[in-house]
């Protein structure tokens, strides 16, 4: 795997996914390279061996991995449909076909938490996005499906949302209350989100956090580093990209002045960066957190492009 895409923990263990190159034969004019989907799961994060889905062929545009309790579920497509794949023992990948998709769809993300697990893709099939992963063509509204315990889903429902940028992949995110999709306006400074509590209606929440209104107070007290640690740089050459939450404190991946950046946080407001070059983050690219229960970890593939996918370990 030299192409990270996503990843989960659940009480079983974590789930990886992303993918590989297979080249091109030489002086085959016309033909492109083939990016083949990968699926690992690992019990300890520690020993993970290559799982595979049957009929898998392409995983989720955007976040193709989430996981809850007692499964983990992949979204991708096959040459009929999209499906999602659930797994609970570490063994058995059943698929569930979802109703409405068109063959070779692979979708956009998929979300897990205490209100089952939701899909979202667009009103219309991306079969194949750009070679920088973005769609260009225009959409108005998404299509969601719902299931209330991960294994039969209902849907797709239409949900209205011209006010999202036609480039952008938009994502949807699980917590306690529901759901939350959430994608970049039409203005670039805006973020727009729909709530729901169990898909059964969703509403748009108005200005997101990078518009601010008086629910969200934007936070700029992120740390760049100190010297002499590697890629200590301006405040805004530090770029968080993912947030997790795990124990009591949210873990922040993402870009720290060209290398992976990592930061800790126990209130959201103020971001401090955990030591790169002691770590080992100067050789990351890019980089996700999973965490279940028990244990978090981060991965990463080389900023080089060569090599595996390489593991951390929090050991607090």
């Amino acid at each position: 795997m030299t192409d990270l895409q996503g990843g989960a923990g659940w009480n079983n263990g974590f789930v990886l996914a992303g993918g590989h190159t297979v080249p091109a034969a030489p002086n085959d004019r016309g033909q492109q390279n083939d990016l083949v989907s990968d699926v690992y799961f690992s019990r300890d994060g520690a020993h993970w061996t290559e799982a595979k889905p049957d009929g898998l062929h392409h995983l989720g545009h955007s976040v193709p991995v989430a996981g809850y309790r007692g499964a983990a579920y992949v979204l991708g497509s096959s040459t009929s449909t999209a499906a999602i794949r659930r797994i609970e023992d570490r063994k058995t990948w059943r698929r569930t076909r979802l109703a409405g998709s068109k063959p070779g769809e692979a979708l956009t993300a998929v979300a897990a938490g205490a209100h089952g697990v939701v899909v979202v893709g667009f009103d219309r099939p991306i079969s194949v996005l750009d070679n920088d992963f973005i769609d260009n063509r225009g959409f108005d509204s998404l299509r969601v499906w719902h299931s209330a315990d991960g294994k039969a889903f209902t849907g797709p429902e239409t949900v209205e949302a011209e006010g999202l940028y036609d480039g952008y992949v938009p994502q949807v995110t699980a917590d306690a209350d529901g759901f939350t999709i959430f994608g970049i306006g039409k203005d670039s400074s805006d973020t727009i989100m729909f709530s729901s509590a169990d898909d059964t209606g969703w509403t748009e929440d108005g200005p997101g956090p990078m518009t601010g209104d008086e629910d969200w107070i934007a936070s700029h007290d992120v740390s760049p580093g100190m010297l002499p640690d590697s890629n200590v740089d301006k405040p805004e050459k530090q770029h968080i990209l993912h947030v997790t939450a795990w124990r009591g404190w949210f873990v922040a991946t993402g870009d720290s002045a060209g290398a992976a950046g990592v930061w800790l946080s126990r209130d959201a407001a103020r971001w401090d960066r955990v030591p790169v070059k002691a770590n080992g983050f100067d050789t990351a690219g890019s980089m996700i957190t999973l965490v279940n229960e028990s244990s978090a970890f981060l991965s990463a593939t080389p900023r080089s492009g060569t090599g595996g996918v390489k593991m951390w370990k929090n050991t607090a």
